[in-house]
């Protein structure tokens, strides 16, 4: 799902569109309006265990997510281990194969995110061949 920019909305009319979606929204702050947002207008998420975080009166995001590593897990166990560290997870590649796993991720393991930070994850079959 792709997410729109909900800076300047009314929060039960950003709310009520991000649910309408089917994904969770999340509201930090007291305003009624609207002032930043995590994931970014742009960006894409899953729609399963997808949320966006929304901020009200001048309350911005912070850095505290720490990402997790998820290179070598298959599309399925990085899905579960991105969303359960608060984060949306971007999944693309070869998903449908069973020896596929995580061979990139967007954002390094260990660095400090904002909550709702989408990582991309680009899954695929590695071979084991060994280099010449």
């Amino acid at each position: 799902i792709s997410i729109r920019d909900y800076t300047g909305f009314d929060i039960s009319d950003a709310k009520s569109d991000i649910t309408n979606r089917g994904i969770r929204a999340v509201v930090v702050g007291s305003g009624s309006t609207i002032t930043g947002q995590v994931p970014a207008a742009g960006s894409t998420i899953s729609k399963e265990n997808g949320k966006v975080i929304l901020y009200t009166s001048g309350v911005s995001p912070k850095a505290t997510v720490e990402v997790p590593d998820v290179i070598g897990k298959t599309a399925e166990q990085a899905n579960v281990i991105i969303t359960n560290a608060g984060l949306n997870v971007s999944i693309s590649g070869t998903t449908s194969n069973a020896d596929a796993t995580v061979a990139a991720q967007s954002e390094e393991a260990g660095k400090k995110v904002p909550e709702g930070t989408v990582i991309e994850v680009s899954v695929r079959v590695m071979t084991n061949a060994a280099d010449d």
